[in-house]
């Protein structure tokens, strides 16, 4: 399917991959050392979410295919009513199990939806300013060829 995400271990597609420099240092991705969990350690993203140093630069971050096509909705079970006579040491072993996965899966949700709103503003930030340094480089283009066309009036064709 993809790859693990490093934050609770399993082999769901996570958040997006940093440089290679940066997945060279120990993360701390095992289980248990999802965002919340005051491990301390560093995301793969190097960002603020879970006490990492630097903000995150999504230039620096590449998202593979897998990871930017959109997860399909996946339908919930039905709920089977357990009677309390049936609710025993291993229900709720199973109980306390699934609310920590279930947490574990909406922490890891809402820093994957962050990231992605960080990284549209990101870019749209980043877009307005090429946008316009384009602008600029038009003007500048149009000025010269001005200077171009004069020049060509008062000394001939180059």
């Amino acid at each position: 399917m993809g790859r693990g995400n490093g934050i609770n271990g399993e082999g769901a597609p996570g958040p997006p991959r940093a440089p290679p420099e940066a997945e060279a240092e120990p993360l701390g991705g095992g289980p248990g050392a999802g965002a919340g969990s005051g491990g301390g350690s560093r995301c793969r993203c190097r960002c603020r979410c879970r006490g990492g140093g630097a903000p995150l630069d999504p230039r620096r971050l590449r998202f593979s295919q897998e990871e930017l096509r959109p997860q399909p909705m996946a339908r919930k079970a039905r709920k089977v009513h357990v009677p309390d006579e049936q609710k025993d040491e291993k229900y709720w072993s199973r109980r306390s199990r699934n609310n920590a996965a279930a947490k574990r899966s909406r922490d890891a949700r809402r820093l994957k939806e962050n990231q992605i709103s960080v990284r549209a503003a990101f870019l749209e930030r980043e877009n307005a300013a090429l946008r316009v340094e384009v602008a600029a480089a038009r003007r500048e283009l149009q000025r010269f060829r001005a200077i171009l066309a004069r020049y060509e009036a008062q000394h001939g064709q180059i």
